[in-house]
């Protein structure tokens, strides 16, 4: 959770608490849910969220994860994110189609319940943009014509 703490306050610029879900609010959830996800409460913008970092993030397919999220949110009448350390690009693009919230720290923020969608990695390319230096041959090429018209 340091990580994602680390990567709100330089992506946002804003400082969250991150602490374990209360035990009353753990007990009225399904061991299934509980048993996966290690679960932790935080507020974002004003927002009340429920932090779910899969217990084990190989064995969890995108719809069991979906599913899951969806009766936690209903459990606990709060918005739900899911925290992955890594995730494969066709798994986010499932995540991004079916609208889960979710965040992988110093990769992207996905939060559509919150209108939020901050990808690291774009902004990466721009910032180290590398310059090209022409081939020779290109070289050439550019003062031929440079020197006759």
């Amino acid at each position: 959770m340091n990580n994602l703490i680390k990567y709100i306050k330089k992506v946002l610029d804003e400082t969250i608490v991150v602490n374990q879900l209360p035990e009353n609010e753990k007990a009225k959830l399904p061991l299934y849910i509980s048993q996966t996800y290690n679960l932790y409460q935080t507020s974002l913008f004003g927002q009340k969220l429920v932090l779910a970092q899969p217990v084990n993030a190989h064995g969890l397919t995108v719809s069991q994860s979906e599913k899951q999220l969806k009766n936690l949110r209903k459990l606990l009448n709060k918005k739900v994110v899911l925290v992955l350390d890594k995730i494969a690009s066709y798994n986010r693009a499932r995540l991004i189609s079916k609208k889960v919230n979710f965040i992988v720290p110093e990769k992207q923020l996905f939060l559509p319940e919150m209108l939020m969608d901050l990808r690291e990695e774009y902004l990466t390319n721009l910032m180290t943009s590398e310059k090209q230096n022409l081939i020779p041959s290109a070289q050439v090429i550019v003062l031929l014509r440079l020197l006759n018209p």
